[in-house]
């Protein structure tokens, strides 16, 4: 995410380079442990289940994204970003 946004991507052309980039991503995961025989079918039917409930919530957040200037969505990935990295480091030191 970082690398997206040193190259200033903003809004729908962030948006759609991370989804290319994780879907080239785990469609390499699912191809390499399908391979290796480490993904049963439960476990691809359960990715299936939860990938389309996150496609989901990916339409619904467009509307939203759609609605934002472009420093408001600059300052909201800066938050997301900050947040995750406390969770992150919280975590850690729990272990």
């Amino acid at each position: 995410m970082p690398t997206f946004l040193a190259y200033r991507l903003l809004k729908g052309a962030f948006i759609s380079t991370e989804a290319a980039s994780s879907l080239l991503l785990y469609v390499s995961k699912v191809l390499t442990f399908g391979e290796f025989g480490a993904l049963p079918p439960s476990v691809l039917i359960k990715g299936l289940l939860v990938g389309s409930s996150l496609m989901g919530g990916t339409f619904l957040g467009k509307v939203v994204m759609l609605r934002l200037s472009d420093p408001a969505f600059q300052r909201l990935l800066d938050a997301l970003l900050l947040v995750s990295g406390i969770s992150v480091l919280l975590a850690a030191m729990r272990a």
